[in-house]
């Protein structure tokens, strides 16, 4: 009898001991604070204009991704990533800064870094 799909993780690993705990919703506050530092997070969350129209869906929907792609099964998981890739490719354009204008593009540096873009591969 083959093992029950365990996702990427599975129960022993730091992400589930982790994500299981009510704690890290604090810490997911403070990693979008940061990502929203960044100039061309916040013209690429500005662009999309999800976060002004309802903060508290996009926070559900993040959420459930990310404990989708956390205790879910590996395709349950990777159909996840792909649902936040599909969205954050659609999200292109420039942010004036006070010395220059930047480009972004969520897949490519420097974005990247910052905003959570996702890969099952």
């Amino acid at each position: 009898m083959p093992a029950a799909d365990q996702g990427f993780f599975g129960p022993a690993s730091v992400s589930w001991k982790v994500h299981r705990e009510t704690t890290v919703l604090f810490g997911g506050a403070r990693a979008l604070l940061m990502q929203a530092a960044h100039p061309l997070v916040i013209a690429g969350a500005r662009e999309t204009g999800f976060y002004e129209r309802n903060p508290w869906k996009r926070l559900e929907r993040t959420l459930h991704l990310t404990y989708t792609i956390t205790f879910g099964t590996r395709r349950e998981a990777e159909e996840a990533a792909e649902r936040i890739n599909t969205v954050h490719r659609s999200v292109h354009g420039a942010s004036r800064t006070t010395r220059s204008i930047l480009s972004f593009c969520c897949g490519s540096t420097p974005a990247s870094s910052t905003v959570p873009c996702c890969s099952s591969s």
